[in-house]
């Protein structure tokens, strides 16, 4: 069963296969990676991995998705501040000439 198709269900022992910096999969194993797999645990988990040194750090690494909700006031934000740039660049050089 794979990492993802075990959210919600739990399992008495759970082994990990965890492989960090695999060519193809660069960003596969990071903090919500980590928290699905781990917590599915009722009593045992064990990791295997290619780097031991790393998974650590990889484990921590947040990946966190933007929503386009999220990114549209930011955006509007940044059309109306260049529209009112650009009228006053148009009105600053129709007061020129």
């Amino acid at each position: 069963m794979t990492n993802y198709s075990s959210q919600g269900q739990a399992a008495d022992r759970v082994i990990v296969h965890a492989p960090v910096n695999e060519r193809g999969l660069p960003d596969l194993v990071n903090q919500r990676f980590a928290y699905v797999a781990l917590s599915r645990a009722r009593f045992d988990a064990q990791i295997f991995t290619n780097d031991a040194g790393s998974l650590g750090e990889n484990f921590g690494r947040e990946v966190s998705k933007s929503v386009a909700i999220e990114i549209q006031p930011v955006r509007r934000q940044e059309f109306s501040q260049s529209s009112r740039e650009q009228k006053k660049e148009a009105a600053l050089e129709q007061s020129i000439a």
